[in-house]
């Protein structure tokens, strides 16, 4: 659709700035009324409830985008595709109020181009929504700019922009007199009750209702539909019959107020949910109601028909003329004034970032022929490592402390790096917190015992942010030495940190190859533990029983002292310091994690020194008294499908699975990726010996 939006932007006004008040004052208080109420639970916003949304946004990973305006500017961050051209539609709209009504207001809004909510309670500006939720704030959406997509073939390119379509359906409408008897539909099958409702319409007298099968066409070309008397009807045609139609699809029906300016009787199902201006209408004057089922349509009909009961007409009349003064340029334009001024008024000021894009960038980039998806890829930052480190709001001594000292030590590495601070947004502080680029709020349970739920929620949040490969997880507390530790992580991705090393049978066969540590029966893992915290060691070889010995070398020698088994070359040890791979040399993909490996610790259930470790109800659950492996929370690395895999819980076909509230995060994830197939490498020592535990105490 980029051809439509370089011609829908066109359209823009190059007049000069026009007073907001002489154009909007006119509407009236009632005009505005919705707003007003969508508005009245969002009252002196907090700074983080207006981050849940943003973080809303990115969850969801489609159908929405933040506009910030700054100093006169518009700006969009955060920019998830939405259907069809919806979002640059209304992008251009909100241009064309910005160019309207300069300058406009400081202000930061969340915009959803979805169909709508049956039940919200966040602030969210959305197109539909029942009347009784709590939240969302209902916008004159894109189809009150342009609509390219709904165009029938045999109608001319650019006929309904609103503008167009406005004038022409006032001009070409005929009389009531003209007008013929029937009661007319056109749509798609949008929505099951379409599918139930049409054929039990269609057998009302003087029907002419029929369902379109639109059907996609190449990229950049309009839609084609079936053909037959199930047609694409052009809009202007609809006003020629006297009753019209109103079916919802998936939540309202965008087309509404086309009818309502032919001078025709909408006859609609109930308005379960409703758009910004459905308020300002009323049932009998602008329209007719009927039941959900359409039961009495019939007696409906033959009351509108009748010659003794002058309603029909009136009621279209009414609609008509409500419709010309409500439904123009001016008017959309007004009413999203009046909610960038409210949200000025109550929502926090905006914060770019650099994510940040100026609105005309965007759409001239859509001009240019980029996809809306394409553009959206784009925006969606590739890094090779985020670093995740969970706090709390109480924590800023610690998190200035890294962001000064470790955290700002990585400038010469050949991986492009970020990190976040992960504060949950029930934090008790954290309206007290000072607000900076690198934190992270997620809408989760605060607690020492929630920290699985907390980072699984940091890590689809980010995932649908950025293009990453690897993450590092660190504690607030902790220093890691990212100048050793980041070049491994290509390395074993890779799979060369720990090699297998074939037909090599003779460790140890001579007196100056002798075994470093020989233990029986301890496994692969235990024998790669003692490899790593040994500096001597670079190799080590496991027998089929679990028999462990570690060697400084390995040569093809006849006589080894383990019999049998495999010999692994500990590639980590010589990789310390070592330049990072290019990615050619990176193409086969191994799962990894990285990290100090702890096992066989046991699971505490009464310690009184430090009870926040106790955790009677994994004990409870699992019935074990031993945590399976796992890596230590004060530094590790992982790639980024792992990460995946915890945030997959909770979300699409998971969403009725939650995490359990389990007192150790790391703890519990060794048990969770325990069955998984993928690379468990202990760090070796010249790197953990440089992971460090600080104290700063509040000032």
């Amino acid at each position: 659709m980029a051809n439509s939006i370089a011609a829908f932007t066109a359209v823009l006004p190059a007049t000069a700035a026009v007073p907001a008040a002489a154009r909007c004052e006119a509407f009236g208080s009632d005009f505005y009324e919705q707003g007003f109420r969508d508005f009245e639970p969002f009252h002196e916003l907090s700074s983080w409830d207006a981050q849940r949304v943003r973080n809303n946004c990115r969850v969801q990973g489609e159908a929405c985008f933040v506009v910030q305006i700054k100093d006169g500017k518009m700006y969009v961050a955060e920019e998830q595709a939405g259907f069809q051209s919806r979002n640059h539609l209304t992008m251009a709209m909100l241009l064309r109020v910005s160019a309207k009504f300069f300058p406009l207001p400081d202000a930061e809004f969340v915009v959803d181009t979805s169909d709508g909510f049956s039940r919200i309670e966040a602030p969210l500006f959305v197109i539909a929504k029942f009347p009784s939720s709590r939240g969302g704030i209902l916008y004159p959406d894109f189809s009150s700019y342009a609509w390219p997509e709904s165009e029938c073939p045999s109608e001319p390119f650019g006929s309904h922009v609103w503008s167009v379509a406005y004038s022409k359906l006032l001009d070409t409408a005929p009389p009531w007199h003209q007008k013929t008897e029937q009661l007319f539909w056109r749509g798609a099958a949008t929505s099951a009750y379409r599918k139930q409702l049409v054929p039990q319409i269609s057998q009302l007298q003087g029907a002419n209702v029929s369902v379109m099968r639109w059907i996609v066409g190449q990229a950049g070309q309009r839609q084609v539909v079936s053909s037959g008397e199930k047609t694409c009807v052009p809009i202007e045609e609809w006003c020629q019959h006297r009753f019209l139609a109103n079916l919802p699809g998936n939540t309202m029906a965008l087309a509404l107020k086309y009818r309502l300016l032919c001078g025709s009787v909408v006859m609609t199902s109930p308005l379960m949910y409703h758009e910004w201006y459905y308020s300002q209408l009323k049932d009998g004057e602008h329209y007719v109601a009927l039941d959900l089922s359409w039961s009495s349509a019939a007696d409906a009909l033959a009351q509108l028909r009748s010659e003794r009961v002058k309603l029909a007409e009136g009621i279209g009349a009414r609609a008509r003329e409500w419709a010309r003064t409500h439904l123009t340029d001016d008017a959309f334009d007004c009413y999203w004034l009046h909610l960038i001024r409210m949200a000025s008024q109550h929502f926090p000021p905006p914060q770019l970032t650099p994510s940040s894009r100026p609105v005309e960038a965007l759409l001239a980039a859509s001009a240019a022929g980029a996809s809306a998806a394409a553009t959206a890829q784009e925006r969606r930052s590739s890094l090779d490592v985020i670093i995740v480190i969970p706090a709390r709001a109480g924590d800023e001594a610690l998190m200035d402390h890294a962001r000064n000292t470790w955290l700002g030590e990585v400038q010469d590495s050949k991986l492009s790096t970020r990190h976040f601070f992960v504060i949950s947004l029930r934090d008790p502080d954290v309206d007290g917190l000072r607000r900076a680029e690198d934190l992270l709020v997620v809408d989760c349970e605060h607690g020492y015992r929630q920290l699985m739920q907390k980072m699984a929620v940091a890590y689809r949040i980010l995932l649908d942010r950025f293009v990453v490969r690897f993450f590092i997880r660190a504690d607030v507390d902790s220093v890691l030495p990212l100048q050793y530790l980041l070049p491994l992580l290509p390395h074993a991705s890779a799979g060369q940190s720990l090699v297998r090393v074939p037909d090599v049978s003779g460790c140890g066969g001579s007196p100056g190859h002798a075994a470093r540590w020989k233990m029986p029966a301890v496994g692969r893992l235990q024998c790669q533990i003692e490899c790593a915290m040994d500096r001597g060691c670079h190799f080590f070889q496991v027998s089929e029983s679990g028999d462990c010995a570690t060697f400084s070398h390995c040569d093809p020698l006849p006589s080894p002292i383990v019999t049998g088994g495999e010999v692994y070359h500990y590639r980590l040890r010589t990789l310390v310091g070592a330049e990072a791979l290019d990615e050619a040399n990176t193409r086969q993909r191994h799962p990894f994690i990285l990290g100090t490996i702890l096992r066989g610790n046991e699971v505490l259930v009464n310690d009184s020194y430090n009870p926040q470790w106790n955790n009677i109800r994994y004990s409870h659950d699992l019935g074990l008294s031993v945590y399976p492996p796992y890596p230590e929370a004060s530094g590790y690395a992982m790639s980024a499908d792992l990460a995946a895999f915890l945030a997959g819980v909770g979300v699409g076909e998971l969403s009725t699975l939650s995490w359990k509230a389990w007192a150790i995060e790391d703890s519990a994830l060794g048990t969770i990726l325990a069955g998984l197939r993928f690379d468990l490498l202990q760090m070796p020592t010249e790197v953990r010996e440089r992971v460090r535990v600080i104290r700063v105490e509040k000032e």
